[in-house]
């Protein structure tokens, strides 16, 4: 199992503190939310100032969220809105390739908070995916989709079942579920939707229904559990921090696991 923290955790603090934090917890592998890192993170100089500070604290990115956090409103109707949404991907495909990242996680994408038809949305978000994937594919990245709730905003794709029936559908082979335990009922479902869904599964972040809390019991069994089934891939343990407050509650659940 390849275990990530993010800096979605480290939230208020300088990118070389937050690979300082990760290190001194003991973990070697992170999930980025670019945005968070710095301003402009796409920016050649930029990305030159990430690359050499993951190599000083040999840190590796496994993966990339809240991908359009800096996106600007977009109405569909315009055709530049659409260009300027794939262009925005593109940015972010390139930003990956540079890190060799490998995956990326798409949760608040535009396409799902447009209040249509859910036939018009499954068009509208098809048409996006398949360019998507096909820009990803190019770069040999995976592309996991993340079930979002409606208490966010985002008006399609809710649920585990209505990602897997949109990957089903659509036949997007480089597009896999996200299995995020925040969006489910408890941990006893999180086993069952794992065990269900795990061909299908790209990638999982474990976190509280509430951000701002972190729950290292039901963390510490969600790990021991993908232990017990032998899952090899990624994992993000995932919270809302500020300046890293919680760094005790983390070190004592990776040494503990």
């Amino acid at each position: 199992m390849k275990l990530c923290v993010t800096n979605i955790s480290f939230n208020k603090i300088s990118f070389q503190k937050f690979l300082r934090l990760t290190k001194q917890i003991g973990i070697k592998n992170v999930e980025l939310a670019p945005d968070l890192i710095c301003k402009n993170p796409y920016n050649l100089k930029k990305t030159d100032y990430i690359k050499k500070n993951l190599k000083q604290n040999q840190i590796k990115v496994l993966s990339l969220q809240s991908l359009f956090f800096k996106c600007k409103k977009l109405d569909f109707e315009n055709k530049n809105h659409k260009v300027y949404l794939i262009q925005y991907f593109e940015k972010i495909i390139k930003f990956a390739k540079s890190l060799s990242i490998s995956k990326i996680s798409i949760g608040s994408c535009p396409t799902r908070k447009v209040m249509i038809s859910k036939k018009k949305l499954f068009e509208l978000n098809l048409y996006f995916f398949k360019i998507f994937s096909t820009i990803a594919k190019k770069n040999n990245i995976l592309l996991c989709l993340e079930p979002i709730k409606k208490k966010y905003g985002i008006h399609y794709l809710n649920s585990p079942k209505e990602v897997l029936d949109f990957i089903i559908k659509t036949k997007i082979k480089n597009l896999k579920l996200l299995l995020d335990s925040g969006n489910l009922k408890g941990e006893n479902d999180f086993q069952k939707k794992f065990m269900k869904y795990r061909k299908n599964i790209g990638h999982i972040q474990l976190s509280n229904k509430d951000l701002n809390k972190i729950d290292i019991n039901s963390i510490k069994k969600s790990i021991t559990f993908l232990k017990s089934k032998n899952y090899k891939n990624t994992v993000t343990i995932e919270f809302l921090s500020k300046k890293g407050k919680k760094i005790k509650e983390l070190t004592r659940l990776v040494n503990n696991i």
